[in-house]
């Protein structure tokens, strides 16, 4: 899906149109440069459990019922949660592009400590075009007629 055209975008995003990958990369790249990130499916539910009117996005792997059961049955607890907490929710197609966007060496994510299944994203001091953009996209997936048929995002790298 394109977005559309923004105005008074900031720093290295100034495209006319751009997709939600794109939009999500660089919202993921501001975050990480402010500090507002936390990844991990256990640091995420503290984080939600504590506050949940911090967290602005929350990104989780696209995992198949069939590889991992109690992986799927955690991020469909998660889903829930922030579906009742009206927080923003995608799912995105793969944990390397993650780990990518957010500065690790492909494939380096398996061999690190860092689990990227799941990221939160806190809101920022002053919203932006690309929050905007991110928040109007989760709101119209959520209309669609089946909510639980939610697009997958594939993050550029």
């Amino acid at each position: 899906m394109t977005l559309p055209e923004a105005t008074n975008m900031t720093g290295d995003c100034k495209a006319k149109s751009m997709n939600i990958g794109e939009a999500i990369k660089e919202t993921l790249i501001r975050a990480k440069s402010e500090d507002r990130i936390t990844s991990g499916i256990y640091s995420s539910v503290k984080i939600l459990q504590i506050s949940p009117e911090m967290v602005m996005l929350c990104l989780i792997m696209d995992a198949h019922p069939s590889e991992d059961v109690s992986i799927h049955i955690q991020h469909t607890l998660i889903e829930a949660y922030c579906l009742e907490q009206d927080i923003h929710f995608l799912k995105v197609s793969n944990l390397d592009k993650i780990g990518e966007v957010l500065e690790l060496p492909a494939g380096e994510f398996r061999n690190s400590k860092v689990d990227y299944s799941c990221v939160l994203v806190q809101h920022p001091k002053f919203q932006n075009n690309l929050d905007d953009m991110i928040g109007e996209f989760c709101d119209k997936s959520l209309l669609a007629d089946d909510m639980f048929a939610r697009p997958v995002i594939d993050l550029p790298v």
